[in-house]
């Protein structure tokens, strides 16, 4: 009869020991980017609806202590796939900069009273509304890459990175951090970067390859939902770019043909 040690090394692939709080901590990551996602929005909007003067915007802009475009573009795209917290609130400013730099005058309650008011309101709310979709997907970004990952998930990749046969700091580890983004990079580098998985893999046992598989195939299926969410993401963007575009076309032509047939009935 054929036995198989199922608890020894060859059983054991990279990344399964501690995994449990791995788990738990994907789900606590979670929660601190939800967080992270819902206070940009509410401090965007309040950019977006603050009644200040254009000059003031631009002042904003040039302001020193706003993040340079060096900075502005580590932290849209971080080196190592995550953020450091400075880089949180630079992304944040980075996104308001590029994506509303000079919101809309909003007009006053006795402007909207008139006929030219109401229709610069509706106006600037349908401008509003666009940007700010862009903008929730630019947030989606930054906080994939946040540090939002607690501490022992990061106690977790340091360990088994060494025992992968890494050295030195993990993959998507920044100042003892580590993002949504960073956990992938690191799960990747374990295995297609690290030529030690190959010869792991050859000597592992069938138990060692199966929950190998198991692994695999689970952070496959994560990354196929939050594909999925890109898409979804994407879809509501090229939507709104093309229903932009049609009003800049179609929309003037139908104006047009509206202000002739009125004319003509006159």
């Amino acid at each position: 009869m054929k036995t198989e040690d199922m608890y020894g090394k060859a059983a054991q692939p990279a990344g399964l020991c501690g995994s449990s709080s791995l788990g738990a901590g994907i789900q606590i990551g979670a929660r601190a980017g939800q967080e992270i996602h819902a206070a940009m929005r509410e401090k965007q909007l309040e950019h977006a609806h603050t009644p200040q003067k254009p000059v003031d915007f631009l002042q904003r802009v040039l302001a020193d202590d706003q993040p340079s475009e060096q900075e502005s573009l580590n932290a849209l795209f971080p080196l190592q796939a995550t953020l450091t917290e400075d880089q949180v609130a630079q992304a944040h400013e980075a996104i308001k900069t590029l994506a509303n730099p000079r919101p809309l005058p909003v007009v006053t309650e006795e402007q909207k009273e008139t006929p030219a008011g109401q229709t610069y309101a509706a106006a600037r709310k349908i401008h509003e509304e666009r940007v700010a979709a862009v903008m929730e997907s630019l947030n989606n970004h930054v906080v994939y890459h946040a540090p939002t990952l607690p501490d022992d998930v990061t106690a977790w990749a340091e360990n088994q990175w060494s025992e992968a046969g890494g050295s030195g700091t993990p993959p998507g580890i920044v100042n003892g951090k580590l993002s949504e983004a960073g956990l992938y990079k690191l799960l990747s580098q374990m295995r297609t970067g690290n030529p030690n998985w190959f010869a792991q893999v050859a000597s592992a046992t069938d138990a060692g390859l199966l929950r190998e598989l198991v692994i695999m195939q689970a952070f496959q299926l994560e990354l196929t939902r939050k594909n999925t969410d890109l898409l979804d993401r994407l879809t509501v963007i090229a939507s709104l770019d093309y229903l932009t575009r049609m009003e800049g076309t179609t929309g003037k032509e139908m104006d047009d043909l509206y202000t002739r047939m009125v004319g003509a009935q006159q």
